[in-house]
């Protein structure tokens, strides 16, 4: 094992080594003892955490990333702070410590708010398969003044929050009860006279064989209150005061006055207010919001506020979906239902755990219980879920064939959005999909046979081909079909329209000019890959759901259906990777503005045809034949040659 750098002194090291340190670093990785599962709850049983060590390599690169990082950023604190937790100090200027934040709960891990669960970056030499993580937290862990061990108290805290969090959600996960996965999940606090990291509280988690889903759970509550704001660009908060009181204190004298005559929310209920704003929108204001919080005379009672989506309009009128929470939530709370990380209706269940119907930063990342999953789903599609093996609100289709439709029943379907990060960094490198695809193509070539390399879907001698047509297919088929389902007026829904159905037309005919079967005749590029995704949901969602309705695939483009048929039923990796229960439930039960009742359509019926014709010449080419639709072709780009000198 080679020696640290001499960059820095071992015997001036980033931070306090221990005799077993040391030996660990003269030990070969080959000789090493990785600690196994029975080895690591004999440890925490003895208390004797000294024990744990990293692997001998990383232990090496950690004290190299250590001695780098504090010259970088000052003291690892420090990198923790900007990098890793983002958490605002009660005074910049002074040193990190146990004391430098302000707390929402002088209890440790009683608000959501105080705490976030991290992988570690520099874990300890365990076994393969089992994972650790790290519960940073705000409000510091009281301990003894002896060796900065936990006090009873404090690991009752510990133990009950470890209990709640991961034990209970493991249970529910694996269908069993939290005594028999107990023994999965192991926790304990180092001694601050070992922590590398003094100046922040935390403790240890280790998971045996951690479910990914589930993991991915755990960690994606990370840092989800900060982060929640940056992707709410161009949304405003809006909070409107219908209270007939204002309630003032003044050196100790409350006084409660009428509120302003001019208040036009005076007194309104949370439906007049959704539809003054709803007039306001259509009137020209420039508000924009997923939601608004309403001061009302309660307010003034408990301090809540309620909380209201925008108006989802149905037959009749307008549906108002709302529920009261603590005026400290409001803020984040709408920023999570904007990003789909919660939803009103849940939260409504959540608030009724409560005498007073309020909901309170403890249920914030709760699970429902079955009954509360009852109460919102209702009997007959917990039925359906449980009769296919599943639980929670993705509830299958009645006839679900998991193996027809190549799909785990299992899986606990999100809303996702395609991110490529740095693990160590924990950093987005880049969200965009296009890019993305031609990144993954080359980034692992390194890693890969040499076979394996010289696959791509960006082929040099088609790339100006690929460059020109990817242009219009993103931006008048792909992206379009969300502007117009998404379209706040008829104006910007007639506007968007005809550029889906114009795209289509042209595709349909590049196609048989091409003679297929991939949109640049023999050669699959990531043309079919960016257009299946858009055209395999077509007809099963954005038909009647975005009011896609000109015509289908099914019907009206028999050449860009036959190349669907193809890529779907002659290609495995189409196939295993289209789930058409997800696509219509994360559509349908997730836009409640468009479909407040969350209702999902049992077709089209099959969800892609068969039959695939191979003798392309055999194929009429179909198109959309609204006048409008034919104008805006003309207007698009010019086909790709070998299409056009057919033309």
């Amino acid at each position: 094992m080679g020696s640290i750098d001499d960059e820095f002194d071992l015997n001036n090291p980033p931070f306090p080594l221990t005799a077993i340190d040391r030996k660990v670093l003269a030990t070969p990785d080959d000789e090493f003892h990785r600690y196994t599962w029975d080895d690591l709850r004999q440890i925490i049983v003895d208390n004797d955490l000294e024990a744990l060590k990293r692997f001998p390599s990383d232990l090496h690169r950690y004290l190299r990333w250590s001695h780098d990082t504090k010259r970088q950023y000052g003291s690892i604190n420090n990198f923790v702070m900007k990098e890793r937790l983002h958490w605002n100090l009660k005074d910049p200027s002074l040193p990190v410590s146990r004391t430098s934040f302000t707390y929402y709960s002088a209890t440790p891990f009683a608000d959501e708010r105080d705490f976030v669960v991290l992988a570690n970056d520099w874990p300890y030499g365990i076994e393969q398969g089992i994972k650790h993580l790290v519960v940073w937290t705000r409000t510091p862990i009281d301990v003894d003044d002896d060796q900065g061990d936990l006090t009873p108290a404090s690991r009752d805290v510990v133990e009950k929050f470890v209990d709640q969090y991961f034990v209970q959600s493991l249970a529910k996960h694996r269908g069993a009860k939290p005594e028999e996965v107990k023994r999965e999940i192991m926790w304990f606090k180092n001694w601050v006279r070992l922590q590398s990291i003094p100046g922040i509280d935390h403790v240890h988690v280790m998971v045996k064989a951690a479910p990914p889903d589930l993991l991915e759970k755990w960690l994606a509550k990370n840092n989800m209150l900060e982060k929640t704001l940056e992707f709410m660009d161009g949304i405003d908060l809006v909070f409107i005061d219908s209270s007939t009181k204002i309630y003032l204190e003044e050196d100790g004298i409350d006084e409660v006055y009428d509120s302003p005559p001019d208040n036009p929310f005076k007194g309104k209920s949370s439906d007049e207010c959704s539809r003054m704003l709803l007039e306001l929108r259509q009137a020209g204001s420039d508000i924009n919001y997923e939601c608004f919080a309403m001061f009302d005379d309660r307010t003034l009672v408990d301090g809540s506020v309620l909380v209201v989506e925008k108006e989802h309009r149905v037959e009749g009128g307008g549906v108002n979906y709302s529920v009261r929470m603590a005026m400290e939530l409001a803020n984040s709370q709408i920023g999570l239902y904007f990003v789909a990380y919660a939803d009103v209706p849940s939260d409504q269940i959540k608030a009724k755990r409560h005498a007073d119907h309020v909901l309170r930063a403890e249920d914030v990342y709760s699970e429902l219980t079955q009954e509360e999953e009852f109460a919102l789903y209702g009997p007959e599609v917990m039925e359906r879920a449980r009769r296919a093996g599943v639980e929670g609100r993705r509830a299958p289709e009645e006839n679900f064939n998991p193996e027809a439709d190549g799909s785990s029943c299992g899986d606990d379907y999100q809303s996702l959005m395609i991110l490529g990060v740095d693990r160590k960094l924990n950093t987005i490198v880049n969200n965009e999909s296009a890019e993305l695809l031609r990144d993954l193509q080359t980034a692992f070539n390194a890693l890969l046979p040499r076979d394996l390399v010289a696959l791509t879907l960006y082929p040099e001698d088609l790339r100006r081909e690929i460059d020109h047509l990817a242009g219009w297919l993103q931006r008048d088929l792909n992206t379009r079909v969300y502007r117009a389902g998404f379209a706040p007026t008829q104006e910007a829904y007639e506007e968007n329209i005809p550029p889906v159905f114009a795209s289509l037309n042209k595709l349909e005919k590049i196609l048989h000019a091409n003679k297929g079967p991939y949109i640049l005749e023999k050669q699959m590029t990531e043309l079919d890959v960016r257009a299946y995704a858009t055209i395999v949901r077509f007809d099963a969602v954005y038909v009647q759901h975005f009011k896609c309705n000109l015509g289908t695939i099914r019907h009206d483009y028999p050449v860009v259906n036959n190349w669907l048929k193809n890529l779907y039923h002659n290609h495995a990796e189409f196939r295993d990777t289209t789930d058409f229960r997800h696509i219509k439930e994360n559509y349908t039960k997730s836009h409640y503005d468009i479909n407040p009742k969350a209702i999902t359509p049992l077709g089209p019926w099959p969800h892609v045809e068969e039959g695939y014709e191979s003798d392309w010449s055999k194929l009429k080419v179909g198109e959309c034949k609204m006048p409008e639709v034919l104008e805006c072709e003309k207007t698009l780009d010019p086909v790709s040659s070998a299409a056009q000198s057919a033309l």
